[in-house]
């Protein structure tokens, strides 16, 4: 996950406008479909499942959706769910998440099935699907900070919920709140520097990703993405001094690749 994170981030350094709103994959979730059993319907996707998978899925499907998820069948709710990750199907792990949360509804399951909605959001191509989502994992993420008022991770990842929606300024007062707080709040200084250089704010974006850079050194990302906000200011020589340093914090060789071409296009 993290190789595939690095390459997403890698490829939209060059298409900065869309940095943060950057789907992941081609996936339709505008329909549905009903697979056997009592009527339960999983959003279509285009992505293909391996036919050992499906048969898995579709047995585990047969345990789940006999009911209402309980106690009975949690366990093989939580396993069709991990089952859908596995085959990258968020949108359809998301709904048995969802399921499993309304059951119990303690914030550790709230969050685990909103992170599965937002995932789902970053994979869809179309806007009304992508904002359906963000807005269903945005009600999870509420519920749990509701019970946890003080987690400072559950805020964050309500704040990204709103950059989805007409009101993404909502997400920025929320990550500069969880920042006053703790001024080194690694998720709220890495989206900072992300939305920084969406709108084009370079100079802000250095300022956002120093002080991670400088608090945790091993994030490669916000490595990356710093030496991204140089080449959009301007300042060829950080830039590629950061490609460099990032290039030999990975041993991916998809990902060194691409940030020697970063390095080339810098000359």
């Amino acid at each position: 996950m993290l190789r595939t994170r690095i390459l997403l981030v890698v490829s939209a350094c060059v298409l900065v406008f869309a940095l943060y709103l950057l789907p992941k994959a081609v996936v339709d979730n505008s329909s549905e479909i009903s697979e056997s059993t009592q009527g339960t319907t999983v959003p279509q996707s285009h992505t293909s499942i391996e036919p050992l998978a499906q048969k898995a899925i579709n047995q585990l499907r047969l345990l789940v959706d006999r009911g209402p998820i309980d106690q009975n069948n949690l366990i093989f709710a939580d396993s069709l769910a991990s089952a859908y990750i596995s085959a990258s199907r968020f949108d359809s792990a998301a709904m048995y998440l969802d399921r499993a949360a309304s059951f119990i509804g303690t914030p550790e399951r709230q969050v685990q099935a909103g992170d599965a909605w937002y995932q789902a959001s970053t994979f869809s191509m179309e806007a009304e699907t992508r904002s359906s989502f963000a807005s269903k994992a945005q009600e999870l993420f509420k519920k749990a900070l509701e019970k946890q008022p003080s987690n400072p991770d559950i805020k964050v990842k309500l704040a990204l919920t709103f950059m989805t929606t007409s009101a993404p300024m909502q997400g920025v007062t929320l990550l500069r709140e969880v920042l006053a707080e703790n001024p080194k709040h690694e998720k709220a200084l890495l989206n900072m520097g992300m939305l920084s250089i969406q709108s084009g704010q370079f100079a802000k974006a250095i300022e956002w990703l120093t002080r991670l850079t400088e608090s945790y050194p091993e994030n490669v990302e916000g490595q990356l993405l710093l030496g991204a906000s140089y080449a959009g200011a301007g300042d060829k020589e950080k830039a590629r001094a950061q490609y460099e340093r990032t290039k030999n914090m990975t041993k991916d060789p998809a990902v060194q690749q691409q940030l020697d071409q970063y390095i080339k296009d810098l000359k």
